[in-house]
């Protein structure tokens, strides 16, 4: 994994917000990372599958949803996946790091992480009637150069944005710009609240 300080930095801000990591992914990346003190002591911090919230029923499988969000990480074994639920519907967040990729390959890894999201529909809240919540993931495309960024955004971005309207899931692009130390969002709906992910608060932390 490249940019290691930074995806550190990442991590632990994500985890300010609620946001979750998988204990299996959490030892890959003791492993990726310097594996020096401190950085194990902030990574394992964010680590707490112990009081992991039940988002949904009693019936809720934790392992069932453990065994899909690490089947997005093992997607082509380019994804670093957080997660979080905001009224019992879960938000998926994929990192790839995009700098090696060409924009056709960005646009290809959004549609293989399109089509993992939808097994997490069946870990969302029922609402009576037959009606259900939906699902979010945001994928983000992480540059370390502004000009690979730039072109990414100007050719390929709007193509990742994916919604399945009946089946209530919507992927949405963003970038991080290490370099230009910028977080560059989709565009329209869904609008994303500070309650799912606080953008200002997360470009604070990182930058």
């Amino acid at each position: 994994m490249e940019n290691k300080n930074f995806y550190q930095k990442l991590i632990v801000a994500l985890a300010d917000q609620g946001f979750q990591i998988d204990e299996e992914i959490y030892n890959e990346l003791i492993v990726k990372f310097d594996s020096n003190q401190v950085s194990n002591k902030t990574l394992k911090s964010i680590v707490n599958v112990a009081n992991f919230f039940n988002p949904t029923t009693a019936n809720f499988d934790y392992p069932k949803f453990i065994k899909h969000i690490r089947e997005m990480t093992a997607i082509r074994n380019r994804f670093l996946v957080m997660y979080k639920f905001v009224l019992s519907q879960p938000n998926i967040l994929g990192f790839v790091d995009a700098d090696n990729l060409s924009n056709n390959e960005c646009v290809r890894l959004a549609q293989d992480f399109d089509e993992k999201l939808l097994n997490f529909r069946e870990h969302t809240a029922s609402f009576g009637m037959g009606g259900s919540g939906g699902v979010l993931g945001i994928i983000v495309f992480v540059y370390s150069n502004s000009s690979n960024s730039k072109s990414f955004m100007n050719t390929s971005m709007a193509t990742c944005k994916i919604t399945h309207f009946w089946k209530q899931t919507n992927l949405v692009p963003w970038i991080i710009d290490i370099q230009g130390q910028q977080i560059s969002k989709h565009s329209g709906i869904p609008i994303i609240i500070d309650s799912i992910l606080n953008v200002s608060k997360l470009k604070s932390a990182i930058y």
